[in-house]
Order: structure tokens, then sequence, then C-alpha cells
């Protein structure tokens, strides 16, 4: 099991970069070991809501590391203001740049000595790389050797953003398939189940529409540091547990999983039975 995951969505605006965000900091929580966020979406949402600076020619990313022998992965990482939360800066010109598989097959190769380093370093217990916000020829390179999740939101145009991505991931076998989703921005479990049926994936989290995210994202900050009783919390909290449930094989997340019945009682009841024995083991 890979500790990488990638944030797709199809279609900008769904939150995909606030949740990426949020995860990755409840994560931090979770884990004995750094989690490192991977900016590859142009909108730079992630240096934004972190609250870096990369503006400086000094700041390096995935691809100064892996064409520069000096480099060292510390070289590349940038502290956030949070404890073992770090950001890498993308550089994906080359993946946009390609037009086919065959011109693509050097980028790919350089993008798996760079999984390959992240996997093997003991100090990084999750790695979450964040995608452009509209369908980019990225988001194809990045699934072939990631795991890929889903956050879309409920309306019908947010649906038909995402039926267009997974049209183009259909072809890809195993965990590079996407068939996990984040429901964003939901307000029922009616819109939820709207989503698992229109799109046939599995609905690993769900997070309600709130204030208290609105003013977390105005804020630079994570919802649980600035409503840390609230339900979005919560939600968040619970989505960090499932992501690193699905790489469950390389993590050891600390403590033991509260997961709460809801309309995903089945799915909850698996995946809590899997992180627990973890856990307790």
């Amino acid at each position: 099991m890979s500790k990488i995951v990638v944030i797709v969505s199809g279609k900008g605006g769904v939150g995909k970069s606030t949740v990426a965000f949020n995860i990755a900091y409840e994560a931090t929580k979770l884990l004995s070991a750094d989690v490192i966020l991977i900016s590859a979406d142009p909108a730079k949402s992630l240096e934004f809501l972190t609250d870096i600076d990369d503006s400086s020619e000094k700041v390096n990313g995935w691809f100064e590391y892996i064409n520069r022998e000096d480099l060292e992965i510390e070289d590349v990482l940038i502290r956030t203001p949070y404890e073992r939360l770090f950001v890498v800066c993308s550089s994906v010109e080359d993946l946009i740049a390609a037009q086919t598989p065959e011109e693509a097959r050097g980028p790919l190769e350089k993008l798996l000595y760079f999984k390959k380093t992240l996997e093997s370093n003991p100090r990084i217990g999750l790695v979450i790389v964040d995608t452009p916000g509209s369908i980019t020829k990225s988001h194809y390179y990045y699934a072939r050797l990631f795991r890929p999740i889903l956050v879309t939101a409920p309306t019908s145009l947010e649906l038909r953003g995402a039926r267009e991505l997974l049209k183009l991931n259909e072809h890809l076998e195993g965990e590079h398939r996407i068939t996990k989703a984040i429901v964003n921005k939901a307000i029922s479990k009616r819109e939820i189940e709207k989503v698992e049926k229109s799109l046939n994936l599995e609905i690993i989290a769900s997070i309600s529409s709130s204030q208290e995210i609105e003013d977390a994202c105005n804020q630079r900050k994570p919802v649980s540091l600035i409503a840390p009783k609230s339900r979005a919390a919560r939600e968040l909290q619970e989505a960090a547990r499932a992501v690193i449930m699905l790489c469950s094989g390389q993590l050891e997340p600390k403590g033991k999983p509260r997961v709460r019945e809801s309309f995903l009682s089945s799915i909850s009841r698996r995946l809590y039975s899997i992180f627990g024995g973890v856990a307790g083991e």
C-alpha cells in the first residue's frame, strides 16, 4: 500500500484544496511522522492556506530535486506554521506539455523516482498531492503513479465535471483507478446518496457546508484550530482517519479511532475494524 494519495476534482471551486489541507493537518495529530502536502495546483491554494512564502527564487520543488544532485529531500520541504506539516512546490510543466504517453515517459519516470524517495523515507508518514481544480493532463499522470481520491460537491454542475474526470481515469486499474470519494459542501444524507449513485463510487467521508470552514479559510488556519468542537472539525477529523485507513498497510495511527454511526455505517464499521486492528497490535 502506498502512503501517497492524490486529491482530484473535475471542477474548480469544490473545496478540494481546503479538504486536502485540513486532512493533512489532522493527520499530523494521528501519526508519529511528518505529513507532506504537494502543491500541484497552479492556483497555489495550499500556499495560501498554509501561509507560506513561495515567491523566493530559492524555493525548489520535486522537479528541481530530481534534476539536481546537490539537493536533499529536506531542501524541497517548506516548513508550515504547524508541527510536522510541510509543503513541496510541484513543477508540472513537463507533464502538462506532454502530448502522448510515449512523450510523457520521461516525466513519469522522474515522478516514479520522487515517489520512491518519499515512500522510502521513514520520517514521512503521509503525502497528499493537491492537483489542479480543472481537468488537465497532469491528473492522468499523477493517477498513473498515486492513489486518487475524488473530492466533489453534490450540485449537478460539479457532478458533471466529476464524471468527465472519471472517464479520463476509467482505463486505469487497481489503486490507480478512482473508486473513493469525499463529498464536500453536503447538507443532507440525500445529497450524499445522490453523489454515490451518480458516480458509483464509495463515499469514505462527507463534509458539511459551514461558516466555520469559511472562517478558517479566511484566517488561513485549520478548522479544528478555530472551531475545535464544531461539526466541520469532527467531519474533517473523520476524513483524515479514512484516508489513513486507505494507507493502513504503510501507516500506524496513534490511538483508537472514533467512527460515528451514520448512513455509511457499514463502510464505517469495516474501516473501523481495519483501523482498530492496526492500532491495537
